[in-house]
């Protein structure tokens, strides 16, 4: 199905790719009639305007949906031997595993 993986797309697989979807064919059946992959067979399609681009849904919380969580953690917290909760009441780095309680 691979055979032609990494090479150019001529303009005969160009064409028979137009065709097939405006035919109303899959990208499955398109990309195994081509020897492509589905994922580059779709790519070229929405690269000739073929089929719409994927949306993409940049508001989405990547966190979950808690906005506290998606703040940046402190300094002391990043590394374990930087201070905070990972140090004793002079800043010493505790052995590794241990907080303060």
């Amino acid at each position: 199905m691979r055979e032609r993986h990494g090479r150019e797309w001529q303009p005969e697989e160009t064409q028979a790719l137009k065709e097939a979807i405006e035919s109303g064919q899959s990208i499955a059946n398109v990309a195994l009639a081509l020897g492509r992959s589905q994922r580059a067979t779709r790519i070229r399609a929405i690269r000739l305007g073929l089929i719409p681009a994927p949306e993409v849904n940049t508001t989405a919380p990547t966190h979950g949906g808690d906005p506290e969580s998606r703040k940046p953690l402190p300094d002391s917290r990043i590394h374990p031997y930087s201070g905070g909760e990972n140090a004793d009441d002079e800043g010493d780095p505790l052995p590794t595993g241990c907080r303060q309680q």
